[in-house]
């Protein structure tokens, strides 16, 4: 029977993810939920993007953290951090569908433009394993710098990049070889990215350095250091972890966890121009598809704020389960 159900799961994530299958080319399921992985209470809170209300809980393994879409947005992989596994969403379902490994401590993943492998940070072990999602098994892992975290793939899927908590450095991966092929220095702590829709730079938050920092993805170097100061925040509590950019590219939103607020940046001008407020420990953040909602993963008030990125006023906030970690928009 075991092995019945992981041959029904291999035919299912190799529908979902063909090698021959091009980014996009087939529809995004578009059902407006949003998903929160709940890292303390082992679920997936799903919610009406609309009324802002829990409309499903799935349960997973063993604490849920960092999620990714396939590039048709039809499944969900959620990285099970002490599973040690890739649960499947089923996003049209909203059902958890299966599971792969993902080796021993698992933190983040992202998933290739082509949809066959998912790149997995093995944090304790300093690597990354490379998973077959169309095999349901892991196809390699490559040595990286000591405490890989958080972890994304260039647009092109020529590269992916690996924020390496324990060194303040983001190590490049070459996809073609599978190997990390530079390591470019940061600020202390680089934890996660934002990836801009053109040209090369690519964005990393510095968490203990309260600071975000660009980086020239051609040339390996640091070209802009942008510092958060929001008024009234302690200097220690100013600890910059989830980034999202808007689809053009011009604004970004830097959840700040213990100074309870969202720094607002200007891309272009390299600026911070506005702190909107938050709940208890703002972690990770998530933009609707049109970019007027912000929603944001509050870790230690278990609950997601709706911010309006236009005036930044809150919308709402919806309880969730206990330390709500990464968040999916399905709009």
């Amino acid at each position: 029977m075991r092995e019945i159900r992981r041959a029904a799961l291999a035919m299912l994530l190799s529908a979902a993810a063909a090698p021959g299958l091009a980014p996009g080319e087939a529809a995004a399921a578009g059902t407006g939920h949003v998903f929160v992985s709940n890292a303390g209470a082992d679920s997936v809170s799903v919610l009406d993007g609309k009324t802002f209300s829990v409309v499903k809980t799935l349960p997973t393994s063993k604490r849920p953290q960092g999620m990714a879409f396939s590039p048709d947005r039809t499944r969900i992989y959620v990285v099970a951090g002490r599973g040690e596994r890739l649960d499947v969403i089923d996003v049209a379902r909203l059902a958890v569908v299966g599971s792969v490994p993902a080796g021993d401590y698992p933190e983040t993943v992202a998933v290739h433009p082509n949809g066959r492998f998912a790149y997995v940070t093995n944090e304790e072990n300093a690597l990354v394993s490379v998973v077959d999602l169309a095999a349901g098994a892991i196809a390699t892992q490559i040595k990286v710098c000591a405490e890989p975290e958080g972890i994304a793939v260039a647009a092109d899927g020529a590269r992916v990049f690996v924020a390496c908590e324990a060194v303040s450095a983001v190590g490049i991966i070459d996809t073609a070889t599978n190997r990390m092929v530079a390591e470019v220095k940061t600020e202390l702590k680089p934890r996660r990215f934002a990836v801009p829709p053109a040209g090369r730079d690519i964005w990393v938050t510095a968490e203990a350095a309260g600071e975000v920092q660009v980086i020239d993805s051609a040339a390996n170097t640091v070209t802009a250091t942008l510092r958060f100061e929001p008024p009234g925040a302690k200097r220690e509590n100013v600890r910059p972890v989830g980034i999202a950019m808007t689809s053009d590219g011009r604004r970004a939103f830097v959840g700040l966890s213990r100074a309870e607020v969202v720094g607002v940046v200007d891309v272009e001008r390299r600026q911070v121009e506005a702190y909107w407020k938050a709940g208890k420990r703002p972690w990770n953040v998530a933009l609707s598809r049109d970019d007027a909602r912000l929603f944001v993963a509050n870790a230690q008030g278990d609950d997601v704020s709706i911010l309006d990125t236009g005036s930044g006023r809150v919308l709402g906030s919806v309880k969730v389960g206990r330390n709500p970690h990464s968040i999916l928009v399905d709009d």
